[in-house]
């Protein structure tokens, strides 16, 4: 590890990086650390081309979604990095569900390509805890900008009566129930947890689909925790919130799928 620390002292990328922490050197691109250690530790010179690019490859989809978290204009639309310009910014529950799926791919990654060498395995498994620890605060604190909105909105009184529609009132109405929902530390880690036991479980890319079908669901019921059952509004916030996560979903699905695959 005094060699990684190393590669990452020499290619600073940000003045502000802590040196007990190899991943705050590369805020927007973590996937270098890990490239970067089995680069310099010899592990690529065993692989030709094609293997390389596709280990490289894997490891950037599975890290860039937390890698988009710093990657965003005022507007909450997202700038370079991450998983593209104008993707919206992940919500906080779509954040949560990539760290769970983003750490145990990697531990999957670590087991499908480096068991045959168990020092380069070894160094790579700590990595993984590093990356662990670096992403946990960000991503339990994380909050998009339309969720800041919602919240400060929710939260102010006596506004000015405002002419809206149907429609318009309803939005207003589940955005404002979305926006006082509140969730602990606990709660959201013991989320993350749950979604990491059941990517842990994923042995075939032909699982991949209906683990994906349970995560959203999982996740659209926590998210719609506020609601009553006899809400009338509950079915359409749900069906809203699948909505706006369905390229989280299908990112996450596509890594694992080529993950299960290779």
């Amino acid at each position: 590890m005094d060699k990684g620390h190393e590669i990452m002292v020499n290619s600073i990328v940000n003045p502000n990086a802590d040196p007990s922490d190899l991943f705050s050197y590369r805020p927007y691109h973590q996937y270098l650390v890990f490239s970067q250690y089995l680069n310099e530790t010899g592990f690529y010179e065993d692989h030709d081309k094609d293997t390389i690019q596709n280990m490289e490859n894997i490891l950037m989809q599975v890290t860039e979604a937390l890698d988009s978290l710093g990657h965003y204009h005022v507007n909450g639309r997202m700038g370079s990095g991450g998983r593209g310009g104008g993707e919206l910014m992940l919500s906080s529950a779509e954040a949560q569900l990539e760290f769970a799926s983003s750490v145990s791919a990697l531990h999957v990654f670590s087991d499908k390509f480096l068991t045959d060498n168990s020092k380069v395995k070894e160094g790579f498994d700590q990595l993984i805890d590093q990356y662990t620890t670096h992403n946990k605060d960000a991503v339990t604190n994380h909050r998009s900008v339309h969720e800041k909105f919602f919240e400060a909105r929710a939260k102010m009184t006596n506004l000015p009566p405002v002419s809206l529609d149907a429609e318009q009132r309803k939005n207003l109405t589940i955005t404002n129930k979305l926006g006082v929902t509140e969730y602990t530390s606990e709660e959201i880690m013991d989320m993350v947890d749950k979604y990491t036991k059941q990517f842990n479980e994923l042995k075939d890319a032909s699982e991949v689909d209906l683990l994906m079908f349970q995560l959203q669901e999982q996740l659209v019921n926590y998210v719609t925790k506020g609601f009553s059952s006899k809400d009338s509004n509950l079915q359409t916030a749900k069906d809203s919130i699948k909505e706006q996560t369905n390229k989280t979903i299908s990112h996450i699905s596509d890594y694992w799928k080529i993950l299960l695959s290779s």
